[in-house]
């Protein structure tokens, strides 16, 4: 416990700006983005390397996935995650006062990069994967309209939260996916992508707390 409060209070006393703060954050969820589109897993028999969305693609098309009463789970909780470190990521623009034209271009070509391939949007109504990734669209455009137009004056609440669904909702995918790899018996390799991930989430979490903790007198 001694240990811990030293160890904030030496984050404390070195805590630069408020501003610079928050491009600190920034910078740590733009490498948590750049994680995201790293390999998380690797079969290096097969030379196949699964980044996160490669990744929720994959399980959707694992056997056991398919007859499980609530199918899709493993790829649902990979796109929350990603759709959490969006909305994330929009919380802090917000945070540093950009503009709002910034902000809503931002938002677009977050949710475009969640849709499905244009070619496959003809088989939307018989695939529930290509109707999952819509859902992940419309849940992201949705999620950053409530950032901001709901979120002004409890931003460091909402972060919080939404914090916590992405880290439970990638240990839950990563999880799941690890196990359907097991099932298939294929010999997997932890990703670089995995790495910056966690270890991006693991500093969110501590700067979170750090301002939770030891608040800025200043604004």
């Amino acid at each position: 416990m001694r240990f811990k409060h030293i160890l904030m209070r030496s984050i404390l006393y070195n805590r630069p700006t408020k501003i610079r703060w928050k491009c600190a954050q920034l910078f740590t969820l733009i490498i948590g983005m750049i994680g995201v589109c790293l390999p998380v897993w690797d079969v290096a028999v097969a030379g196949l390397h699964f980044n996160t969305f490669d990744l929720a693609e994959w399980t959707t098309l694992h056997p056991s996935v398919q007859i499980t009463p609530t199918p899709l789970i493993p790829s649902l909780a990979l796109r929350i995650g990603v759709i959490g470190l969006i909305l994330l990521l929009h919380l802090t623009i917000l945070s540093l006062g950009v503009s709002k034209q910034l902000y809503w271009l931002s938002a677009v070509f977050a949710g475009i990069a969640m849709l499905p391939p244009l070619e496959v949007l003809s088989q939307f109504s018989l695939d529930i994967n290509y109707r999952q990734q819509i859902s992940a669209t419309l849940a992201t455009w949705v999620g950053l309209c409530i950032c901001y137009f709901f979120s002004r004056g409890k931003k460091e609440w909402t972060f919080s939260v939404i914090l916590v669904v992405t880290a439970v909702s990638y240990i839950i995918g990563f999880a799941t996916s690890r196990q359907l790899f097991l099932e298939s018996q294929v010999q997997t390799e932890t990703g670089v992508g995995l790495y910056v991930v966690v270890i991006s989430i693991t500093c969110l979490s501590l700067m979170n707390r750090v301002e939770d903790q030891f608040p800025y007198p200043y604004h």
